[in-house]
């Protein structure tokens, strides 16, 4: 009898060394689970800042708190370039671009220039951009063939799209790119912009943002 009770203790013993055991492997199998998630976030967000040869890297980030700002404008060191303040919705567009709480640019949409129509092709938009309280050009928007056409009149940067395509190239006259804009990268919240070195990149980015607001538009 005794050596029966010796026998169960051994393997209540072992029982609950392996319990301990495998409740360990299982706790440092979840942290590195954690760890490699943690690190492919990291990865993800820096890639979010390298730029193409050539271009200067922006990311605009979606705000949590739409009080202060709707979207922040991070250069590829991570600081906010610019502030926008305003409406992006699906029916309005009205933006400005704020630096140290000064406006520096607007954007927004000429409402009576709208024309609306049941089907896309027969639906167009003009955009106007200033830049320190002065006008700088306007951006017309129309469907040809299916695809969405944006044109910007003082400097001719225009760019053909579908309604769905995430990533956008916008060219000037020459038909070299001079912007890039990535609508859906790995990041929630994020759009990425690369704007060729040694080119206006406050236009760039307001020229975007008529792209995102007509995408939007669109969308619902």
């Amino acid at each position: 009898m005794e050596d029966l009770k010796k026998v169960i203790k051994s393997v209540v013993g072992f029982a609950a060394r392996a319990t301990v055991l495998a409740v360990e492997v299982a706790a440092t199998t979840v942290e590195k689970v954690i760890d490699v998630a943690k690190e492919v976030k990291q990865n993800r967000r820096m890639e979010l800042f390298i730029a193409k040869e050539g271009y200067k890297r922006f990311v605009i980030h979606k705000t949590t708190n739409p009080k202060f700002a709707i979207y922040e404008i991070y250069d590829s060191q991570e600081k906010i370039e610019y502030q926008i303040d305003g409406r992006l919705t699906s029916r309005n567009f009205a933006v400005n671009f704020v630096v140290n709480d000064q406006v520096v640019a607007d954007a927004y949409e000429n409402k009576l220039k709208r024309k609306k129509g049941l089907i896309h092709d027969s639906v167009s938009y003009e955009f106007t951009l200033e830049v320190n309280n002065n006008h700088y050009g306007n951006i017309n928007v129309g469907f040809d063939e299916g695809q969405l056409k944006f044109y910007l009149d003082t400097n001719k940067w225009e760019t053909d799209i579908k309604v769905t395509d995430k990533k956008v190239d916008i060219i000037d006259e020459l038909d070299q790119v001079v912007c890039s804009i990535d609508l859906k990268p790995n990041v929630k919240d994020m759009v990425t912009i690369d704007v060729k070195e040694n080119h206006n990149q406050l236009l760039a980015l307001m020229y975007c943002f008529v792209v995102m607001a007509v995408k939007e538009y669109l969308d619902k």
